[in-house]
């Protein structure tokens, strides 16, 4: 539950200066990477997007098939582009580094940044050496999964194997709490795994079918703990979302008429998907049933301690007090539920073709923003999807056309865009905490556009190829949910509960409290004309909040506890 507002006429004001004036609105920018191939297409798959603390990204790709690989200026050969890369722009798109494993194959499969601004990279390797910097991981087995830490310059701060048996993990997810502490989860294929100083035991003790595991560690990279859930089939993973303090979200794919434990909690069938709610400790909360027809893709929690899901359904799915029924083949949902897993509301999209719900995130007024497949028609080519009504069209020249979708905080359609590539596996989009959207898959053709902004092509002989767009929304939308400048009635001028530090800084200030803020915290900051320039949710004790967009000056933060106090700071910014 949000944090009380009070509305003002004195503030019918965009959340963001930085990003309400009239006309920058809109894609900000677009890039990709130059392939090159002698002798044959290659597949430049991912990618996989986290926004990096000062307002650009890190993304995450391998490109098998290809001879070279150029992000701007930065040219690797084919030994990289076999092999995991990841990168970091700017706020303004510009590649500042590019790095890769080395020696074995391997692809990633999650990635995430923490508070400090460092990236976490979860992947799989085959048989041999991983290498990357200083840095050496191997493998007696057919595959490994490991899992990388990398500071924002690009150094690799440490490089763990996650197990050395288990088959590949080639799908999963992965976050940092706000102690950069770190969870993931995926699937193993062996009759045991062995993570850390724990042994899991597979359902199916053949091995050869998959079951769920989760993971702990430190940020050091210190193992913590591993719990594993499955059945005798064969279970997929795909989600693992942070809740609010204290507990996370995951979901899981299990087969339609099998039972499922999670400790003293059983689900039993018919069912295609679960989702759940964990203690940081590992141990299971509650879980849930999805309707029979219906599959989760991903998983995320917004600025309250809510849950998001995005999936898809076949014939018809019951989500809470919404039922849907599909348009044909199979049709995407997205759902909320509350802290306690009962859902809220569903809404639906789709057209006559399979579509495919991908990923979705929540940016800070707490929008849904959603993106997936789009079907497509073998025979003209062009095939049309239904958002509550309104109809867009699959782009002249579409292969595996994708879509970008905008709903509000009730679930209510906003608005679309369709492109005319870039779905055909991996496709993300993520929020940052400056008000823009990072956007990014794999691409075929020459045909992808962003606003202005054309995507560079694949050389000679086509073939897949990644990128990476930023995409600033309209804050104004969200001016209901701005607070009155009139003081708060618990509101306090100081606290030595609360620090915020350095001050005067030109890059963040962090906020650190002497116990975990309250669910339902948020942080304000006000420019000295009683603007809001910045809003988002307080989890834990400790976070930060970027300089990255404002002007020098001096600014107030409000700190508003979930249990109604308020802390007011002085703090100046030097650019």
């Amino acid at each position: 539950m949000k944090a009380r507002i009070y509305t003002s006429a004195l503030l019918l004001l965009s959340l963001f200066t930085v990003v309400s004036a009239k006309g920058q609105i809109g894609w900000k920018w677009a890039k990709g990477a130059v392939l090159y191939s002698a002798t044959s297409s290659g597949s430049g798959e991912g990618g996989w997007v986290t926004p990096d603390k000062a307002g650009g990204a890190f993304i995450a790709t391998n490109a098998p098939g290809y001879d070279s690989m150029r992000f701007d200026s930065i040219l690797l050969g084919a030994s990289a582009v076999t092999s995991v890369l990841i990168a970091r722009t700017d706020a303004s798109g510009n590649y500042v580094w590019v790095k890769s494993t080395k020696n074995a194959y391997a692809e990633p499969v999650a990635v995430t940044s923490d508070m400090q601004g460092n990236l976490f990279v979860f992947g799989w390797y085959t048989t041999g050496a991983l290498k990357i910097d200083g840095f050496t991981l191997t493998t007696t087995a057919t595959s490994a999964s490991f899992l990388l830490k990398v500071s924002r310059d690009g150094t690799v701060l440490w490089a763990r194997n996650i197990s050395n048996n288990g088959g590949l993990a080639n799908d999963g997810g992965m976050f940092a709490d706000n102690s950069g502490n770190i969870y993931l989860t995926s699937t193993y294929s062996s009759p045991t795994l062995t993570v850390g100083t724990t042994t899991l035991i597979n359902k199916d003790h053949t091995g050869i079918t998959h079951d769920q595991f989760i993971v702990k560690f430190t940020t050091s990279g210190d193992f913590v703990w591993a719990k594993d859930f499955g059945t005798a089939g064969d279970d997929v993973v795909f989600s693992i979302a942070q809740g609010g303090p204290g507990y996370f979200y995951f979901s899981g794919n299990i087969p339609q008429d099998s039972s499922i434990s999670f400790g003293t909690i059983t689900l039993t069938g018919p069912h295609n998907s679960f989702y759940a709610k964990s203690d940081t400790d590992g141990n299971i909360i509650w879980a849930r049933n999805l309707d029979a027809n219906g599959y989760i893709k991903r998983l995320n929690n917004g600025c309250s301690d809510d849950l998001y899901m995005i999936g898809g359904y076949y014939n018809s799915i019951v989500l809470g007090p919404s039922a849907f029924t599909s348009a044909g083949g199979v049709d995407i949902f997205i759902a909320k539920a509350d802290s306690d897993g009962n859902l809220l509301w569903g809404n639906s999209a789709g057209g006559s073709d399979w579509e495919a719900g991908f990923s979705l995130t929540t940016d800070l007024c707490g929008k849904l923003w959603v993106c997936g497949k789009m079907g497509s028609n073998p025979g003209s080519g062009i095939s049309s999807m239904s958002f509550n009504g309104r109809l867009i069209y699959t782009p002249s020249g579409s292969s595996d056309p994708a879509f970008l979708a905008e709903y509000d905080t009730s679930g209510n359609f906003v608005d679309v865009m369709a492109f005319a590539s870039g779905s055909d596996d991996i496709l993300s989009v993520v929020a940052d905490n400056a008000g823009s959207i990072l956007f990014a898959g794999d691409y075929v053709g020459t045909q992808m556009q962003f606003g202005p902004f054309t995507m560079d092509t694949v050389t000679p002989g086509g073939g897949e190829c990644i990128f990476i767009a930023k995409y600033t929304y309209d804050t104004i939308r969200c001016s209901s949910e701005i607070p009155s400048l009139l003081p708060h009635q618990n509101e306090r001028p100081d606290s030595n509960i609360i620090t915020i530090y350095p001050n005067p800084s030109s890059y963040e200030w962090t906020i650190s409290a002497t116990a975990d803020f309250p669910a339902s915290s948020i942080v304000e900051l006000y420019d000295l004309t009683g603007r809001l320039v910045n809003k988002f949710a307080l989890y834990g004790s400790k976070m930060t909040i970027s300089v990255a967009g404002l002007t020098s000056g001096m600014y107030q933060c409000r700190i508003i506890s979930g249990n109604g106090q308020v802390v007011v700071k002085k703090l100046v910014a030097m650019k």
